[in-house]
């Protein structure tokens, strides 16, 4: 078993929050590292982003900020 996969089964054993707590750790890691600029969007990936801007832009009340995003999803969670 790979160093990852073991990573992987140990994260298995952590609760939710913490498995989130982990996932933006580790993006933090690689996102320090990332000096090169080697971390760049796909093509799919920027079409997607410009389009959602436009559809914010069009509709900027639709947007909801990320304090009621956070509770909506505490709520969510909270039913299961």
């Amino acid at each position: 078993m790979s160093r990852v996969e073991q990573l992987l089964e140990a994260s298995r054993q952590l609760r939710p929050d913490e498995r989130l707590t982990l996932a933006e750790a580790l993006w933090e890691l690689v996102t320090a590292d990332d000096d090169a600029g080697e971390l760049q969007l796909s093509t799919e990936q920027r079409a997607e982003l410009d389009q959602r801007w436009e559809r914010f832009q069009a509709h900027p009340e639709s947007a909801v900020n990320w304090a009621d995003g956070l509770a909506k999803l505490a709520v969510l969670r909270s039913k299961r």
